[in-house]
């Protein structure tokens, strides 16, 4: 299977925005007491510093996303760009539905 370039594209930013999301809504869940950053480096990022924890995630995710579009031409790109986003769809899905249970 051989995904467009537009369609690549649509993926990428789809795994950015939901990113960007991820970032925000992980910050409100932590600092509102209901959930705890599961990944070491990235919870000892936000106890030192909120922003820097988000422009870190942010800018490490756009990095990935400019190295994956620099090398579309490759089959695993396209592959490894599909199950991001599926991960991250799924992560946005946790947070809606986090979102709904604690009526926020």
């Amino acid at each position: 299977m051989r995904i467009g370039e537009n369609f690549l594209k649509y993926i990428l930013c789809f795994i950015f925005v939901t990113n960007i999301l991820d970032a925000t809504l992980t910050l409100h869940w932590v600092f509102g007491g209901i959930a705890l950053e599961a990944n070491p480096l990235m919870a000892a990022l936000i106890a030192y510093s909120p922003l820097l924890f988000w422009v870190f995630k942010v800018l490490v995710v756009y990095a990935a996303a400019l190295g994956l579009w620099a090398n579309r031409r490759r089959v695993w790109v396209c592959w490894a760009s599909l199950a991001v986003a599926i991960i991250y769809g799924w992560v946005f899905l946790l947070h809606l539905n986090a979102i709904q249970i604690w009526n926020i």
